[in-house]
This record gives C-alpha cells, structure tokens and sequence, in this order.
C-alpha cells in the first residue's frame, strides 16, 4: 500500500557471471504514477552523471565511501524513455521513473570496488567503464538467422 493505493510488484532480478551490473525488471500492477530507486548520499563521493546520449544513460557515485573508507563507486543505468526526474533528498540522490504503459521499469545497477579483483582505482576509470557500459546498451548486438 502507498498513499492509500494498492499496487503488486514483481521484482526479476538477472545478473551475468563476470558482470558487475544487475538487471531489475520490474512489473507493477495498478498503475503507480511513478517508481524510484536511488543511491546513498556520502560527503566523500562525487556525483557523477552522463552526457544523455542514445537510449541508456547513467547516474552514479564514486569516492572513498566504502565502510572501510575504500574507493567505491555505485551506478544506476536507466532507459531515458522511462525516465520522469532525477532528484535528491537529504539522505539520496533519487532516478524516478515512469513506468511504461504495461507498468514495466527496467533498470541496472552496480557497484565497483577497488580492492575487487581487477578494480577500478579512480573516478576517470570509473566514468570510462561506465561510459563503455552504457555504450553496449545503446549498441546491443543482434543475430538473425
């Protein structure tokens, strides 16, 4: 229930061995004006946001907001057709999104670590794996038989 509407979701989360995104497709019934999902706000991480070209554009957050003060960097990767707003509040920095006709989101999110195995050590890396990511989606690859 929220503000005194009822609505069913199903969450399918996916995610590929080797990958450090994962899918959210979401599926909502009742037609909500809109769904959300955010990332932490931290004073030693900078918000980091992509320059909206093609179809799946990014949001993300990178510096040393780790539990141990770590390098970490955090990302939602969206749809821009399915995005409302991109907003904040004291706590987050918040993607709402419209959901489409059929009340379907789909969404990525990740997180990158640089103790990880092979991990990204600084923003500007951290931008160019986003920047290589986002690039995949908007060229997906296609086989016709």
């Amino acid at each position: 229930k929220v503000a005194g509407s009822t609505y069913n979701l199903i969450s399918n989360l996916s995610i590929k061995a080797g990958d450090r995104k994962t899918k959210n497709r979401l599926k909502v019934e009742g037609n909500p004006p809109n769904l959300c999902t955010g990332l932490v706000k931290h004073n030693k991480a900078r918000l980091l946001e992509s320059k909206n070209e093609g179809d799946w554009a990014y949001f993300a957050t990178y510096g040393k907001q780790s539990l141990n003060g770590d390098k970490l960097g955090m990302a939602i990767l969206y749809r821009q057709d399915q995005l409302k707003k991109v907003t904040e509040d004291e706590n987050s920095h918040v993607v709402v999104f419209n959901p489409s006709n059929n009340g379907e989101v789909t969404y990525y999110f990740l997180a990158a670590w640089q103790k990880e195995p092979n991990g990204i050590k600084d923003e500007k890396s951290f931008q160019h794996y986003l920047n290589k990511e986002v690039t995949k989606l908007n060229n997906p690859i296609n086989i016709t038989y």
